[in-house]
């Protein structure tokens, strides 16, 4: 998402010679402006998402996410030498959901953790050990309905 300021910029000297937000803004300078942005329920007023933009050009141009750095040139690709390719299904799921793996070497050991959308943990299945093809089941009867992470 990008925004950008519209018109003229200028401090007003009283309350009479009030700002036409239109076509100006009450900005004095922009080299300190920090821009936040959030998303309310209109109802109950609470707070559901936040964050700020950064300023992307020397103008009054700002963009929400990651800033690329000024002297990138070009992309490359880097292959990822430790990639593990899974399978999660059924999803939704409602008792059961298996993780299926397909790795580059025969037998392997990892950690599994299911996480909440709060990002809090709510099961550890610690160390597995998994070979190539392998499925792992969870038992997730007991989890309530939502949205989980699997680490």
């Amino acid at each position: 998402m990008t925004y950008s300021f519209n018109g003229d910029y200028r401090l007003p000297q009283d309350a009479s010679n009030m700002i036409n937000h239109s076509v100006e803004h009450s900005v004095e300078e922009l080299t300190d402006l920090n821009v936040a942005m959030w998303v309310q329920d209109d109802q109950s007023q609470n707070v559901l998402q936040s964050t700020y933009a950064s300023r992307v050009d020397t103008q009054s141009t700002y963009s929400v996410g990651p800033k690329a750095p000024e002297d990138t040139t070009s992309i490359a690709h880097q292959e990822q030498s430790n990639a593990l390719d899974v399978n999660v299904f059924p999803n939704p799921a409602k008792n059961n959901v298996q993780l299926s793996f397909n790795t580059q070497e025969m037998s392997d050991e990892i950690s599994l953790a299911i996480y909440n959308v709060q990002g809090q943990k709510i099961d550890d299945l610690g160390e597995v050990a998994i070979h190539n093809n392998q499925q792992i089941t969870i038992d997730c009867q007991d989890y309530d309905n939502g949205i989980y992470l699997i680490e």
